[in-house]
């Protein structure tokens, strides 16, 4: 991550690299993520928001899911459910 919270892209993709670079970042992120943590506490962990955001009913409950991309080559995006 740059001083400024940008992420650094990947050398030599053509293709999205900043999405690699953000891949590398947020894996390296995540074991530091805890069951249980605020939306605050895991943007504070992660230093940036999710690449993708849900929301789903659970009955009269309203849960929040946040996606953040871990896996360029696969696209594979980590799910944190009920942030």
């Amino acid at each position: 991550m740059n001083e400024d919270g940008s992420i650094v892209a990947c050398r030599g993709y053509t293709m999205r690299p900043k999405e690699c670079g953000a891949a590398i970042y947020n894996a390296s992120r995540l074991n530091l993520v805890s069951a249980g943590q605020t939306p605050q506490e895991v943007r504070e962990v992660m230093k940036r928001d999710p690449e993708a955001r849900e929301l789903r009913r659970d009955g009269q409950k309203t849960i929040e899911l946040w996606s953040y991309l871990t896996d360029y080559h696969t696209y594979t995006e980590t799910l944190l459910d009920g942030v």
